[in-house]
């Protein structure tokens, strides 16, 4: 298996993984593209697992990766690289809804305020 391939079982893998509920049934595409029963689920536990050590490392800075020696198995760095790949993804759009939520509240304060004040001066254009 070359690297492409690599990444396209890990994201396939990945994708049924976290759509469970959708109806996709991973062990038996992955024996559709020619593994065997064992061979696909044992791919699916060292991609699985893998991928959690990708994220466990992005979130400690890489301190859980310490122990995790590259070059060993190619599925897993991939595997790896992916959930890596994916925290930061999902933190970076974290980052940026958090910052639309901030201008719109502030857009909305300084709504509020010119409101009131155009409100205030025109009650006091009316006068009593």
């Amino acid at each position: 298996m070359n690297a492409v391939e690599e990444r396209r079982i890990v994201d396939f893998v990945a994708k049924g993984l976290r759509h469970r509920d959708a109806g996709i049934d991973v062990p038996e595409r992955l024996q559709s593209l020619g593994f065997s029963e064992e061979q696909s689920l044992q791919m699916i536990q060292i991609i699985s697992h893998a991928i959690r050590s990708g994220i466990n490392a992005e979130v400690t800075n890489g301190l859980s990766a310490k122990e995790y020696e590259r070059g060993k198995l190619s599925l897993y760095d991939a595997a790896f690289d992916y959930g890596r790949r994916e925290f930061r993804k999902q933190v970076r759009w974290v980052w940026i809804r958090r910052g639309l939520l901030g201008l719109l509240l502030v857009a909305l304060v300084i709504f509020i305020v010119l409101m009131g004040r155009h409100l205030t001066n025109r009650f006091r254009a009316s006068g009593p």
